[in-house]
């Protein structure tokens, strides 16, 4: 039987679309919260990435969920002892982060608690 995409058709239905007003709700977003304070690092990086997909990238919240995305990497990768990619890692999270939210973000406590973490687990807290 050939594959459903050969045939012009997907068999996975679209991703819905994620808005600016529906991202911090989105259960993608906050399963992604879940994992990652359970330490499941890339398991978190995939959930964040389906929702990043479903983004304009131009906008703030694409780039905290990228920032989000990078800061579970950076865990990641310093569990597997490559420390000069984890930084550089950091280093990337946290301008996407700071950049992309101000303190009045609905994502701000959550997001600033988890870099803040990061950070001093990393030694730069």
């Amino acid at each position: 039987m050939p594959h459903p995409r050969h045939l012009g058709e997907s068999a996975i239905p679209p991703l819905p679309l994620a808005t600016a007003n529906s991202v911090w709700t989105d259960t993608r977003w906050l399963y992604g919260l879940d994992l990652f304070d359970a330490a499941f690092y890339w398991e978190a990086h995939e959930v964040w990435e389906e929702l990043w997909h479903t983004l304009n990238k131009q906008v703030p919240n694409a780039q905290v969920i990228q920032g989000m995305i990078q800061l579970a990497a950076c865990l990641l990768t310093a569990e597997l002892g490559r420390s000069a990619a984890s930084e550089r890692l950091l280093t990337r999270a946290r301008i996407k982060l700071e950049s992309g939210q101000s303190k009045t973000h609905p994502a701000y406590a959550d997001v600033s608690s988890a870099l803040e973490r990061v950070q001093g687990r990393m030694g730069q807290g």
